[in-house]
């Protein structure tokens, strides 16, 4: 299977994340040496104080200002903190998608021959594909998730559990992205979008979708009229279908068109975003 990426707007995140993450990092360990900076001044401030004032517990300007300034040097630790504690979760996140992306192109790369061609980071006008799979036997969009959940489906409504390494549940939501679109409906979109423009150029081939889940120990517990053509856990049941002969095999010009109109697509809607 040959690979190619149109867009990298996963990893192009995670490599701005990661030096976002770094500088936080820093600024935390700045923050903290503020902290204990202003500490020590307000405890000299609070000793050298006359003694009445230590008798009557009355502060001194040296001390009232020296503690205003841990107040202030505390609050800004904190806020790094913050700051870093959202940007680990949002590396943790981009690191899990890429590895994600990274496991499902290996597992196909395994079972694909040339004939199929593997294009990352399609832009349509409806959204971005993970991966966009065109070959002898059609075209797929693949939306991929590296999460170990327990994945619930019935229609619209997509949710999930989130397991530890035990398998107990240590939280519960939508399956869905940013704008509340679900997993699935990411990849239908995309597939909506793709189709009537593969037709306006006379192409006839169907556009199949997938949600996968890669992570060991994730699997799917009702499955109730998705709004895509397959969900699974199951890497080998996701390559079964594609690999599934549905009419006539599409032959090497037509797999080559359709990368083509594909390129063209994700180069229109890349240029209006970027625009």
């Amino acid at each position: 299977m040959k690979t190619e990426y149109l867009s990298d707007h996963v990893r192009a995140m995670l490599q701005e994340t990661t030096n976002l993450h770094r500088r936080a990092v820093h600024d935390a360990v700045f923050a903290r040496t503020n902290v204990m900076a202003a500490a020590a001044r307000h405890g000299t401030a609070q000793r050298t104080k006359p003694i009445w004032r230590r008798a009557l517990s009355v502060p001194s300007a040296d001390e009232t200002e020296a503690l205003g300034e841990f107040a202030q040097a505390r609050g800004l630790y904190q806020t790094s903190l913050e700051a870093y504690g959202d940007l680990d979760v949002r590396l943790a996140q981009l690191s899990a998608g890429a590895a994600g992306e990274e496991t499902l192109v290996r597992a196909l790369a395994a079972s694909l021959t040339d004939q199929w061609l593997l294009l990352h980071g399609y832009l349509s006008r409806r959204g971005e594909a993970d991966v966009v799979v065109v070959g002898p036997a059609g075209v797929w969009v693949i939306e991929v998730k590296n999460l170990r959940v327990r994945l619930s489906v019935r229609g619209e409504t997509w949710r999930y559990d989130k397991l530890d390494s035990a398998g107990n549940v240590v939280e519960s939501g939508d399956a869905t992205d940013g704008s509340g679109r679900s997993w699935g409906r990411q990849a239908a979109d995309v597939a909506t979008a793709l189709t009537p423009w593969l037709r306006a150029h006379d192409v006839a081939a169907s556009v199949r979708t997938a949600v996968v889940l890669v992570r060991e120990g994730a699997s799917i517990q009702d499955l109730e009229n998705p709004c895509v053509d397959v969900v699974t856990a199951d890497m080998a049941k996701l390559l079964h279908e594609i690999k599934k002969r549905a009419g006539n095999d599409l032959g090497l010009d037509e797999i080559t068109r359709i990368a083509d109109l594909v390129r063209q697509d994700h180069q229109a809607h890349n240029t209006a975003v970027d625009g």
